[in-house]
């Protein structure tokens, strides 16, 4: 693919969030997560109709839940698993098949665990999460205190190199949101930027417990 088959990032998340308002069958407010997903498929350069396509065939396979709350976030997996497809040049798999299971997941805080240090931001955090897990926690409610915490309790190296990149991605969104929805925007794409950094997996499947 290439950048000529992307049209400018305002066209691109407005047709997105037309055939978004279709879908649902009422009018959708995109929020900083639906943004910050927009904003990286084009920095990617996945073709409008791939994602067109990909809100389509969900209407059509979950069309029972039409007008139900939901953002990008539920639309997210098929998106990468049609552009993962597209890249490789393999057929889609079921999206069961694409989300990591929990207990894979744990492992990998774990492992961030054991790399942070004692007494650490990171490792004093994930020590919570941890046993806040094993205490019976639901992983969606887990994932969303991961993200809130992480850009404050991650390593300044890591912190530093994300930052970067993440900064560059949203640039030509700074003078197009208002600053308190750019700031909610960077601090989330700041938290998955760390966690892939980091290595830390979502505990809970893409879209659970996630209304906008």
């Amino acid at each position: 693919m290439t950048r000529s088959e992307v049209p400018p990032q305002r066209s691109y998340a407005r047709a997105i969030e037309r055939r978004w308002t279709e879908a649902l069958g009422r009018p959708v407010v995109l929020s900083p997560r639906d943004w910050e997903r927009i904003s990286d498929w084009h920095a990617r350069a996945i073709p409008l109709a791939l994602v067109l396509e990909s809100i389509d065939r969900l209407r059509e396979a979950d069309g029972r839940r039409r007008g139900e709350p939901r953002g990008l976030a539920w639309l997210a997996p098929a998106v990468e698993e049609a552009w993962t497809a597209v890249v490789e040049g393999r057929r889609p798999r079921p999206e069961a098949e694409n989300a990591p299971g929990t207990a894979v997941a744990v492992a990998s805080w774990r492992r961030a665990r054991g790399g942070a240090g004692v007494g650490t931001p990171l490792g004093v955090l994930l020590d919570a999460l941890l046993a806040a897990h094993a205490a019976g926690e639901p992983p969606d409610a887990l994932d969303r205190r991961l993200d809130r915490a992480l850009p404050d309790a991650a390593p300044d190296d890591a912190r530093a190199a994300v930052e970067t990149d993440v900064d560059r991605r949203l640039a030509p969104y700074r003078h197009r949101m208002e600053p308190a929805v750019f700031e909610r925007t960077r601090r989330q794409a700041l938290a998955e930027g760390l966690r892939a950094y980091l290595g830390l997996s979502r505990l809970a499947r893409p879209g659970a417990g996630d209304t906008g």
